[in-house]
């Protein structure tokens, strides 16, 4: 029997493997990019305004989880219609394939192939629900609960080496065989030798049924369900305001500690790899503990305001370690509140509808970070301090907003209780 269950889980490796690939390949381009396009100093761009690198900087961060938006719900459909082998290795060719032209666009000078390039890794970007899925249909009952607990582990060392790989292989101090290509050569060439690991290896999960209905459009029609259904009508805004808020720190923050502090690439990796540190500490130690303990939306309640209220300091912080310091609330409490969130999500539908819940739940996240890719754009208006300031506000209204629903269903369910 153990020998069964041990060769069922290396089967699962090349679906482990894509959801790595997948969950660093997001962040990964973070320290690249604000490096390369964010002070005039640098290589790439230098001819144009600050106030144009500020623009294209925001498009490089827009664009990922712009064409996500788009791509994961047509690629889950996809999967339905052809298969999950099938489309995890049109994944894997589109990860490839636009890495290698991100990579050439930086060393042509060509933002438009940058930016083609980004756009196109985001289209590619639905392997990760993809192996999940795959993972949880050949996953035995009495094995899900631990396979699926990998598949956190898994996404968690994904959220930390991508932007430290980003970092420090585009770092030419470190050695001059690194440059801000490199990264993105690393990936093509990983993503290409994970697609022949799944050709080879990957055994279909999946029967595909005879009809399935393919839209670009799965997102919107997702979104404007939620619009109708009591529950979902306050947590889809409170989600995405949360997520924006979130979304403003985590880009704007590696800007200020370029422009701030002189960081270099691999430094800002460094600090990405920390904060994904911070995410990976509260998800495996401190959520299981809280969730038994706590009811869910109070959780998130509070660590929403809390969140927002770390990340409002940051509007008075001139300070590199306590730039630091601050990092772990703000990282770890955000999480926390995003599990929350999540399972508030998955209340609130009943079984036959968790995954529209999920499906809206990950429709917010790219809608929201493709917004707060945009804030770049206030850099020249208001300044990098103040726009930590609309980060905390978002963050703190997202809370209030919350509390302000919690109160009307607790309410509404006393009057229940009473009739």
């Amino acid at each position: 029997m153990q020998e069964n269950q041990k060769l069922s889980f290396i089967h699962l490796l090349p679906s482990f493997a894509a959801i790595i690939v997948d969950s660093f390949g997001f962040g990964l381009a973070y320290p690249v990019l604000t490096a390369l396009l964010s002070t005039p100093s640098d290589h790439f761009l230098g001819h144009i305004s600050p106030a144009l690198r500020d623009f294209y900087l925001g498009l490089g961060f827009m664009l990922y989880p712009l064409f996500m938006f788009f791509g994961a719900s047509f690629l889950g459909d996809l999967s339905d219609k052809w298969g999950r082998k099938k489309v995890l290795l049109i994944c894997m060719a589109g990860l490839t394939i636009s890495s290698v032209i991100m990579g050439f666009g930086i060393l042509a000078g060509s933002v438009t192939m940058l930016m083609v390039g980004r756009a196109a890794s985001g289209l590619a970007a639905g392997s990760q629900p993809l192996a999940q899925a795959a993972i949880a249909d050949s996953s035995p009952k009495e094995l899900k609960a631990r396979n699926m607990a990998f598949v956190t582990l898994t996404v968690c060392i994904g959220i930390v080496l991508g932007p430290l790989l980003g970092g420090v292989l585009s770092d030419h101090t470190i050695t001059p065989l690194f440059t801000y290509e490199t990264p993105f050569f690393f990936t093509a060439g990983l993503a290409f030798l994970i697609g022949l690991w799944i050709y080879f290896e990957f055994n279909e999960t999946f029967d595909p049924p005879p009809k399935t209905k393919l839209s670009w459009w799965g997102p919107f029609l997702v979104l404007f369900r939620a619009a109708k259904h009591p529950a979902m009508r306050w947590l889809t805004p409170t989600f995405f305001l949360m997520q924006f808020g979130f979304a403003i720190y985590y880009t704007i923050i590696l800007v200020f500690l370029k422009v701030e502090y002189g960081y270099r690439s691999s430094y800002l990796g460094y600090f990405t790899g920390y904060l994904g540190i911070c995410f990976v500490v509260s998800m495996l130690i401190v959520i299981p503990y809280v969730m038994k303990h706590i009811r869910v939306e109070k959780i998130a309640i509070v660590t929403l305001l809390l969140t927002g209220f770390f990340e409002l300091f940051m509007t008075f912080v001139d300070n590199e370690l306590l730039t630091w310091i601050l990092a772990f609330p703000i990282g770890g409490f955000d999480v926390i509140a995003y599990s929350a969130m999540l399972t508030c999500f998955s209340n609130a539908s009943d079984s036959a509808n968790q995954g529209w819940a999920m499906g809206i739940s990950g429709a917010v996240v790219a809608l929201s970070f493709a917004a707060g890719g945009l804030t770049t754009n206030l850099i020249p208006l208001v300044g990098l301090h103040w726009i930590f300031f609309i980060g905390g506000v978002v963050m703190l209204f997202a809370g209030l907003i919350l509390l302000l629903g919690y109160n009307i269903a607790t309410l509404r369910d006393a009057e229940h209780a009473i009739d």
